[in-house]
């Protein structure tokens, strides 16, 4: 492999608001009704361990424990059934494929793949699926 290139979210595509939506829904699932505006101040670029510390604090350690897991088990299935490109996308990859066309192997785009998920590295990440679905503009 010649060339990886590495994503951060909201770089090819974007699943903060993804991450907020699930958080209000769950908290209120759980009787703990959170604003948008509280989830991303909370939580939004915050670590596993962050998180439930703070839910922990604030909730109890019952509730906490019964946050991550649908979290993310919803979150994945959200991703999975599509993600819209960032605006650009669809042609940032098509320019480089152009410009890398003479490497012996395409360049590896690895977006979207969480530690948990490494072993589906082979296929396509959610950012290229998001950008092939949708083709330059």
């Amino acid at each position: 492999m010649e060339l990886v290139i590495f994503d951060c979210d909201g770089v090819l595509v974007d699943t903060e608001h993804l991450a907020v939506r699930l958080q209000i829904a769950l908290g209120a699932e759980l009787g703990r009704p959170l604003t948008a505006d509280e989830v991303v101040e909370r939580f939004i670029g915050r670590s596993k361990e962050a998180i439930l510390g703070q839910l922990t604090e604030r909730l109890g350690a019952r509730t906490a424990g019964l946050w991550w897991s649908p979290l993310v088990r919803r979150h994945r299935e959200a991703v999975d059934l599509g993600l819209d490109p960032v605006d650009g996308l669809p042609e940032a990859l098509a320019a480089l494929t152009a410009v890398f066309h003479d490497m012996r192997e395409p360049p590896a785009l690895l977006a979207g793949v969480s530690r948990g998920r490494a072993e589906d590295h082979g296929q396509a990440s959610p950012a290229v699926r998001a950008a092939e679905a949708h083709g330059p503009t």
